[in-house]
């Protein structure tokens, strides 16, 4: 399952995206995902929301992965399983997307794909530097950065395979 982030967020649409890429590369490999809908925020009431959903599934539909669009909303998915007595990684797998300094600190610690933030910057200031050379209203530029899947204690196997 896929958790986006709202969806007035430019963010958020690129990270569906990037998902819906990927899942279409891996399709062979994959059951279609759900998509669900929640907010950035941490302690969202809607995440409560989407756990219950997934939990009244019948087994064989509930995913055996949740990814979020941020970490933020991945603490809060892992708080919404763990207070239902589900276990990460155990019967279902938690990834967040940032993998900001908490994500060490969760148990189980959250798996995350990273930013190259440091590469972001430098991209984002010498597009800065290219903008400002530019006569106004010259097209808009996009850098797209590679992100690092970096595991930690919220992944496991599926439960099939176990």
């Amino acid at each position: 399952a896929f958790v986006r982030g709202p969806t007035n967020f430019l963010s958020a649409k690129e990270r569906v995206v990037a998902f819906q890429n990927e899942v279409a590369r891996r399709s062979a490999d994959l059951q279609p995902p759900l998509y669900l809908q929640s907010d950035f925020r941490l302690g969202a009431k809607p995440d409560d929301a989407l756990v219950d959903q997934l939990l009244r599934l019948p087994v064989e539909q509930q995913p055996t992965a949740v990814i979020a669009s941020n970490d933020l909303m991945a603490f809060s998915l892992l708080r919404s399983f763990y207070s239902r007595g589900v276990q990460v990684p155990d019967y279902i797998s938690v990834v967040g997307m940032d993998d900001i300094i908490l994500t060490n600190y969760t148990t189980p610690a959250l798996t995350s794909l990273r930013l190259p933030r440091r590469q972001m910057g430098l991209e984002a200031f010498a597009m800065l530097q290219r903008l400002m050379e530019k006569k106004p209203n010259q097209g808009e530029e996009k850098v797209i950065v590679e992100l690092r899947l970096i595991r930690r204690e919220s992944t496991g196997l599926a439960r099939q395979h176990r």
